[in-house]
């Protein structure tokens, strides 16, 4: 159980870590404002399958106020 709990909070760090990268690009050669991106780290909570590498992702969702 405890190996379990490890690998879970180690998925979700790198999940993080992969959304910061993200918007650190994003600011980076878009230059959009870092106020305006909000990044979440999922880890194992929503899986497109069982695949792992289908897992390793990044989401990205634009809003715009119309």
């Amino acid at each position: 159980e405890q190996m379990v709990r490890s690998m879970a909070l180690k998925a979700v760090e790198l999940s993080k870590n992969r959304a910061l990268e993200i918007k650190r690009l994003l600011q980076e050669r878009l230059g959009i404002d870092a106020a305006r991106i909000e990044t979440i780290g999922r880890g194992w909570d929503e899986p497109l399958g069982t695949d792992s590498e289908q897992n390793r992702r990044v989401e990205v969702q634009w809003f715009t106020v119309e």
